[in-house]
């Protein structure tokens, strides 16, 4: 209600660094974690040359897609029913983008939020392409100050990341992924 107090831990972890921006840049949202790259998308009007390949199941759950819109970014759609964009899922554009940008031939970061399938996808993708690629993961912080140890991930070379305090952006390849 209107004057209650609510008591919020945050922010928690790292978040995207616009530093990070290259003159080439493509950031793909799955669902929910396309809001985790509109201010990239905004702060990489200038001086970069943005992509943002966002998708979801159907065109009614796409995230922030106006709001991308009126960045005047390049923006491209999957929806896996086909209602908007291509049909299929956001790797499947991402493969053409990649390709687009290998003969261009220019300095490419990618960066990812969604789904941990496709984060892992789009670091594969990002491996094969040699694109350095940050990803933003979704894990569950219960406490927030480290101490359950409930958001812990695997990290590639051994032992496991605080996503709280830590994360939630990492290095994907830096990443120990499941499956």
């Amino acid at each position: 209600l209107v004057g209650d107090r609510v008591r919020v831990v945050g922010p928690l972890g790292q978040g995207f660094e616009t530093a990070a921006l290259a003159p080439r840049s493509i950031l793909v949202g799955g669902g929910t974690g396309a809001a985790s790259l509109y201010g990239l998308a905004r702060a990489g009007r200038s001086g970069s040359s943005v992509t943002a390949i966002l998708g979801a199941q159907r065109s009614e759950l796409l995230m922030a897609a106006g709001d991308f819109e009126k960045l005047g970014v390049d923006l491209r759609f999957a929806t896996e029913d086909g209602s908007r964009g291509r049909k299929g899922l956001v790797t499947d554009v991402l493969v053409e983008v990649l390709a687009e940008t290998a003969e261009a031939n220019v300095e490419t970061r990618l960066f990812a939020c969604g789904p941990t399938a496709m984060m892992r996808a789009c670091n594969d993708l990002a491996l094969a392409a040699g694109v350095p690629c940050s990803v933003a993961l979704e894990n569950r912080m219960a406490c927030g100050f480290g101490v359950c140890l409930g958001c812990a991930v695997p990290m590639a070379g051994g032992g496991f990341s605080l996503v709280c305090h830590r994360g939630p952006v990492y290095d994907a390849a830096g990443l120990s992924w499941p499956g």
